[in-house]
C-alpha cells in the first residue's frame, strides 16, 4: 500500500491518492494521516482517490468501522468523497455503513464529480 496526501489551499480540500490492498486498518491509517494534515489548516473536506485500491475486507470488519473512525481523528463534521473503481458492492456497503452512523461520506466514480460535490454549496 502506498499513498500521497496533499492540501489544496484554494478549495480547502485534503486530497489523498492511494494504491494497494484496502482493509479497515489501512483505511484508518490513511484517514488518520489525512486528518492530521488537515487539522492545522482547519480543513474538513477530504477527497480520497481509491481507484487504485482493491478492497480486501469482510462485512463484519466494515460494520465495525464507524466505531473505530474516532481513533483516526475522524468526526461527523468532515465531508468525505471517495472515488473508486472495481468492486462496487464492497464500496457501497462501506458507504451505507458509515452514512448510517452519521458520517457524511459519498462515493463517486468520477473525480471531477467528487470535487464538485465537496466544494459545492451543498455542504461545509
Amino acid at each position: 500500500m502506498s499513498f500521497r496526501i496533499e492540501v489544496d489551499e484554494v478549495f480547502q480540500v485534503v486530497r489523498v491518492e492511494a494504491s494497494g490492498d484496502l482493509n479497515p486498518d489501512v483505511g484508518l491509517q490513511i484517514a488518520g494521516e489525512a486528518t492530521a494534515v488537515a487539522e492545522p489548516h482547519g480543513i474538513k473536506r477530504f477527497l480520497y482517490d481509491f481507484r487504485e485500491m482493491v478492497p480486501r475486507s469482510i462485512a463484519a470488519e466494515v460494520y465495525q468501522l464507524p466505531s473505530r473512525m474516532g481513533e483516526a481523528g475522524m468526526d461527523r463534521s468532515q465531508k468525505i468523497a471517495v472515488v473508486y473503481t472495481g468492486d462496487e458492492e464492497r464500496f457501497r456497503y462501506f458507504e451505507t455503513v458509515v452514512r448510517n452512523a452519521g458520517f457524511e461520506v459519498f462515493l463517486f466514480t468520477d473525480i471531477d464529480d467528487a470535487m464538485q460535490w465537496l466544494i459545492g454549496d451543498g455542504g461545509s
